[in-house]
């Protein structure tokens, strides 16, 4: 035994490795032990000492079975090669393949979902096109009903007539006639359906015509009170929708409002004395009523039509003194910013104001249109536009129209930064005082397109220098991809309460609320499952480019909400529709100002009675306020050069500025 493990230790010295080594020693050990329990088992049984036999093995370390010895060796090469990192990732490994499974089937779900979005966009948008056939097919086939209706009654045709005279009327003293007379009419005949939208006394219970005649004797005494009694019956009136009750839906609300309005009016020319104590009290009584803003959309050459309403604010005495202009609109709005209410309606928001600057046109013709697509794949080269813009608004920066008119207007863009969604910038007199009006219009109308991005240009106070102005962007996009009607930036800025929209885009009378047949319900529902499809699809960035574009953009416009709500109220055109593209990108004639204007006036005319309601306590405040001194423009010459002159402060302050440097 001796020998032979002197034998095994001499094989493991000359092994190669130590495993080779401890194996070749543990098999000789092994042997040894065999050896000597055989030996002791023979000696046992030659002794009779048979019970004995068993121990031998144990006391040899020979108890484990040559199977239990093979399971041992295995398991001792599996544990040595996998070891306690590999077991770990045997216990990782199948819950990250089941999350990566169950992050394969979400991916194909969302991308199923998003595919069907884009589905049913296609198939609303269809929808709406063939509807928007279907209405204008159903309104001739009405108008043909109509007419032989009104070749069997009398009263019929008689209807027809007053209707005609409504909508042939030139002026809003010849609508109110002619909506007087249609309303009697239809009072003693209930045949047709009534085209005036005032709010008839039917809808009102009793309680409110009696609490009506109770304000009428308050104002009464409050025209006989003497003192400060006066101011204090009207400070409960004075305020937005006195009482709870929406004067809009009242009949006579007109009169009531009228003469708060001159006892309002009557108060404040009483006390000229008292200037401080009367204009605090009055910016008291605006904050308490509200300040409306009126928001013109975009349109290309249809938002012509917002001169129409402007002028119809501006003859009423109901303007507001917010404006905001995007788009199309941004022109109008650059209007009303350099110019006065006389300049206005004498020489600007006329039908030749298109002629003013030939040969400067806003947009070329058609076929020059096509070229222009074709070779540089926009319809209206930027220079062109730029060009154009220079000859209208001239030079003009944001702060001297501010100063010339006391007019806040703000015009909105929206960023061009790539490979991200375009975000809305505000330009008005407090943001980018120095930046010049034709630069921010002609950066408002840059539509995919229609005109390429563009940026903005400062002008310096002291010398008059145009510069780009980087600050902001180098280019920027078409307003209305982000802002529509900015109304919480007009909020936050202006403290506006309350939103008068012109709204004449062609694709946005889908989205706007049906008031019509079965067609007209279709089409509004569509439009606003579009819409929704839309907006959910609004901070995707997978959408196909449109003209070089993402279309992201539109539906980042698409988006929006056009829905007109209980603070604001919006006037569109009723037959401006997705046909009315093409007249949208062509320029206007001499001829289709003067329709555009008029039809403007119309929409204007046709809620003439909310548009007053929600005007007539503001803008007496306003009145009474610039009588005392608060918000009074600088007196400025009528003007009837078309841009007004450039202002003269620059050279009062290169005298000022050599006097204080001698």
């Amino acid at each position: 035994m001796q020998r032979c493990i002197e034998e095994a230790l001499a094989k493991a010295s000359a092994a190669a490795t130590t495993d080779l080594a401890a194996e070749q020693l543990s098999a000789a050990l092994h042997s040894c032990a065999a050896s000597a329990a055989a030996c002791a088992e023979a000696s046992l049984r030659s002794s009779g000492l048979v019970d004995a036999v068993p121990g031998v093995a144990n006391a040899c370390g020979l108890l484990q079975t040559e199977e239990d010895f093979v399971v041992g060796a295995i398991w001792s090469q599996i544990w040595a090669f996998l070891g306690w990192y590999n077991a770990v990732q045997l216990v990782i490994i199948p819950w990250v393949c089941l999350w990566m499974f169950s992050s394969s089937v979400l991916g194909l779900a969302r991308f199923a979902r998003f595919q069907y979005q884009l589905f049913r966009i296609s198939i609303d948008t269809l929808l709406l096109m063939v509807l928007s056939i279907l209405t204008q097919v159903e309104d001739w086939f009405t108008l043909c009903t109509q007419c032989l209706h009104s070749g069997l009654s009398r009263s019929v045709r008689k209807y027809f007539r007053l209707e005609r005279d409504l909508k042939r009327a030139t002026s809003f003293a010849e609508y109110r006639r002619a909506e007087e007379a249609l309303l009697k009419f239809q009072s003693r005949h209930s045949i047709c359906r009534p085209i005036c939208r005032r709010p008839s006394g039917a809808r009102l219970a009793c309680s409110c015509e009696e609490h009506l005649q109770v304000l009428h004797m308050e104002l009464e005494k409050s025209l006989e009170a003497k003192g400060t009694e006066d101011l204090a019956k009207l400070e409960p009136l004075l305020v937005d929708q006195a009482g709870g009750v929406e004067w809009s839906r009242v009949p006579n609300a007109e009169q009531y409002l009228d003469k708060l309005c001159h006892c309002l009016e009557a108060s404040c020319q009483r006390r000229k004395g008292e200037t401080a104590a009367l204009r605090d009290w009055l910016v008291d009584r605006r904050k308490a009523i509200g300040r409306t803003a009126l928001c013109l959309s975009g349109g290309g050459s249809l938002a012509m039509h917002h001169m129409g309403v402007c002028r119809f604010l501006l003859e009423e005495g109901l303007m507001p003194k917010i404006v905001s202009g995007v788009s199309g609109g941004s022109i109008v709005a650059g209007f009303l910013a350099i110019h006065t209410d006389e300049e206005i309606l004498k020489h600007v928001f006329v039908p030749d104001i298109v002629q003013r600057h030939v040969p400067h046109r806003w947009f070329p013709h058609w076929w020059q249109e096509l070229f222009n697509f074709l070779q540089l794949g926009v319809l209206v080269p930027t220079e062109d536009f730029e060009g154009t813009c220079q000859a209208y608004f001239g030079t003009w920066t944001f702060e001297e129209a501010y100063r010339r008119t006391g007019r806040p207007v703000t015009i909105v863009i929206s960023s061009n930064f790539s490979r991200k969604l375009p975000a809305c910038v505000m330009l008005n007199h407090m943001t980018v005082p120095r930046v010049t009006v034709a630069s921010a219009v002609a950066a408002s109308c840059a539509a995919i397109g229609v005109m390429r991005p563009r940026g903005l240009v400062v002008k310096d106070p002291l010398t008059g220098t145009l510069a780009p102005f980087n600050v902001l962007g180098e280019s920027f996009a078409d307003g209305s991809f982000t802002a529509e009607v900015p109304k919480d930036y007009l909020r936050s800025c202006f403290g506006a309460t309350r939103f008068l929209v012109s709204q004449v885009n062609p694709h946005v009378s889908s989205f706007m609320d049906a008031k019509g047949g079965v067609l007209h319900s279709l089409r509004g529902h569509f439009g606003f499952d579009l819409q929704q499809r839309a907006r959910m699809l609004s901070e995707y960035n997978l959408l196909p480019s449109f003209f070089g574009r993402a279309m992201c953009q539109a539906t980042k416009h698409l988006s929006q909400d056009f829905q007109e709500n209980k603070s604001g109220l919006t006037v569109h055109p009723p037959h401006v529709g997705l046909a009315s593209v093409k007249a949208a990108i062509s320029n206007p004639s001499l001829r289709d100002m003067e329709r555009y204007i008029l039809q403007g006036q119309r929409m204007a005319w046709e809620k003439a009675h909310e548009i007053r309601i929600m005007m007539l306590l503001e803008a007496a405040v306003t009145r009474c306020l610039e009588r005392v001194g608060n918000e009074q423009a600088s007196s400025t010459p009528y003007c009837s050069i078309q841009p007004p002159p450039e202002p003269t402060v620059k050279a009062d302050v290169l005298i000022d500025d050599s006097a204080a440097g001698s």
